[in-house]
C-alpha cells in the first residue's frame, strides 16, 4: 500500500488544530444528582462559570441562569453548588451569598448575607438546612443556615485555621468535616471530626466533637456518611497511599476498602474534590483509582469486601466528580483522554455512557490527536523518574530520524500530568514535536 504522505522536516508540519480552535472549549469542574434524577453540572465559558440542568425526562439540558457568575472563593475556591430536593444552591461570585433556585422554573433568592465568602454548601436530609464553609476577615468556620434564608446563619464550627467538606449524617443529628491547622496543607496534615448537633427551639449548636481520624503527618479527605448512617466513609494517606476507608460508627470498627500502589484521594487544593460516591442502597462504593498518571472507574461491594473494575471505554483515561444517581443505575463523571476532549458522561454499571455535554466542536476525528504513553526512566541518581510521552502525530506528514522533544514540567509542589486532554501537547505534536511531561 502506498504512504500518501508527505515527507518533511519535523516541526514544519501544518496542523488542523488551531489557535482560535483551542480557544473555543469548555471547561467541566463538577457534576450533582437532583432527588428526580436531574443532573447539574458547572462549565467555564471564558471568565463565566454557569450551570446547566439536564432534566430526566430526556429533554435537552439548559443554562440554569445567566444573571450570576458561579464561582466560591474560600481558599483557592471549589465547593461552587450543590442540588437537593428540587432546588439548586450555589455561590455567586460577586457577592459571595449563597442563593437558591428552583432546579426546574424559577428565580433564584440570596439566603445568606452579603459579607465573607460561602462555599461547599451542602443540604440536609430533611431538606431544611445548609451547611456551608465560611470565610470572614482570614477567620474560617463552618455555618449553618436555614435553606429558606429567613434566619441569620450560625457559626457552628469554629477555632481551626481552615475548614474543608462538611457533610450530613442521614438522620440529621451528627455531621463530619476536615479541618487542619497552620503550618499544615490539606495534603500534609488534617484531622476528620464526628460532631453531635443540638437544637432549641429554632437555635442549633454543636455538641460532642470526638475526631475519628487524621493528625499532623496523616491527610483525611472527603468524609462522607453511607446512606444507611452505618459507616463514615473517608481518604486517608496513613499508609503513604491515599485510601479508601469505612468507619463503623456502631462498633468503631475501620476496614480499608482500597489496596496497592495507588492514589485514591487527590491535593484538596480546592473545596468539593470527589473521588467517591456511595450506590443509594448503601451497599457499595464507586471510586477513582489513579496509576501511572491514568485514572480507572472502580467499585467497592460492602458485604463482600470486595472490589472490580467499571469497564469504561479505554480512550477514557482522566476521570473526575463521580457522581452516583440516585436510582443508582448511573454514574456521572467528568471523562476525557489523551484523545478525547474533556465530556460530561452518564454510565451504566456495563460501562454503556451517554454523553452530555462535549467541552470541544470534536469536528476533528480522534486519530488526529497523540496517544500518551505512561513511561519511567532512571535518573541522575538511579532512582526512578515518570512521565507521559506524546509522540509527533499527523496523518498527513511523515519524517525520518529522531523529532524534536518538549519537555513540560508542571509547577508543583503536589501537581501531576495525567493522561487527559492536553490541548498544549496536541497543538506541538500535531506539528512534528514530541512532548514529553514530566511526573516529578
Amino acid at each position: 500500500m502506498t504512504d500518501k504522505r508527505i515527507n518533511l522536516q519535523y516541526g514544519l508540519w501544518k496542523s488542523p488544530i488551531t489557535p482560535a480552535s483551542l480557544s473555543q472549549g469548555l471547561s467541566f469542574t463538577d457534576t450533582a444528582w437532583d432527588d428526580d434524577g436531574t443532573l447539574v453540572w458547572r462549565e467555564s465559558r471564558s471568565d463565566h462559570n454557569v450551570l446547566v440542568v439536564q432534566p430526566n425526562d430526556g429533554n435537552t439540558h439548559r443554562d440554569l441562569n445567566s444573571d450570576f457568575n458561579i464561582r466560591a472563593h474560600v481558599g483557592y475556591g471549589g465547593g461552587d453548588f450543590t442540588v437537593g430536593q428540587g432546588n439548586v444552591y450555589f455561590i455567586d461570585s460577586e457577592s459571595g451569598r449563597i442563593y437558591r433556585q428552583p432546579t426546574h422554573s424559577g428565580t433564584a433568592k440570596a439566603i445568606t448575607p452579603s459579607f465573607g465568602s460561602a462555599a461547599s454548601p451542602v443540604l440536609s436530609p430533611d431538606g431544611k438546612h445548609l451547611l456551608f464553609v465560611h470565610s470572614y476577615e482570614w477567620q474560617d468556620a463552618i455555618g449553618l443556615v436555614d435553606s429558606n434564608g429567613e434566619d441569620w446563619p450560625t457559626r457552628l464550627v469554629c477555632g481551626d485555621d481552615f475548614y474543608m467538606q462538611p457533610c450530613w449524617h442521614p438522620s440529621g443529628k451528627f455531621i463530619a468535616w476536615i479541618s487542619w491547622n497552620h503550618p499544615q496543607m490539606p495534603w500534609d496534615g488534617t484531622i476528620l471530626y464526628l460532631g453531635s448537633l443540638l437544637k432549641e427551639g429554632k437555635s442549633y449548636s454543636l455538641g460532642e466533637a470526638i475526631q475519628i481520624a487524621g493528625d499532623e503527618t496523616t491527610s483525611i479527605f472527603q468524609p462522607q456518611f453511607s446512606p444507611d448512617g452505618q459507616y463514615l466513609a473517608y481518604i486517608s494517606d496513613q499508609d503513604g497511599w491515599w485510601h479508601l476507608y469505612l468507619h463503623d460508627l456502631d462498633k468503631g470498627e475501620v476496614t480499608v476498602c482500597t489496596h496497592g500502589d495507588a492514589e485514591h484521594g487527590a491535593p484538596a487544593w480546592i473545596q468539593g474534590i470527589r473521588t467517591y460516591d456511595f450506590s443509594p442502597d448503601g451497599e457499595s462504593i464507586t471510586y477513582l483509582k489513579s496509576k501511572g498518571g491514568f485514572i480507572e472507574l472502580w467499585a467497592f461491594d460492602i458485604k463482600s469486601n470486595t472490589n472490580h473494575m467499571i469497564n469504561l471505554d479505554e480512550k477514557y483515561s482522566w476521570l473526575n466528580q463521580v457522581a452516583v444517581s440516585p436510582d443508582g443505575t448511573k454514574v456521572a463523571l467528568i471523562a476525557s483522554g489523551s484523545t478525547v476532549p474533556p465530556r460530561v458522561l452518564a454510565v451504566d454499571s456495563s460501562g454503556k455512557e451517554r454523553i452530555l455535554r462535549r467541552s470541544y466542536p470534536e469536528n476533528l476525528p480522534t486519530s488526529t490527536y497523540s496517544k500518551s504513553q505512561s513511561i519511567s526512566w532512571e535518573g541522575p541518581n538511579g532512582e526512578t523518574a515518570y512521565g507521559l510521552y506524546y509522540p509527533p502525530r499527523n496523518e498527513s506528514y511523515a519524517s525520518t530520524g529522531k523529532p524534536p522533544l518538549m519537555v513540560l514540567v508542571h509547577g508543583g509542589p503536589t501537581e501531576q500530568r495525567g493522561a487527559s486532554f492536553d490541548v498544549q501537547a496536541q497543538f506541538f505534536c500535531s506539528r512534528g514535536w514530541s512532548a514529553l511531561q514530566v511526573n516529578y
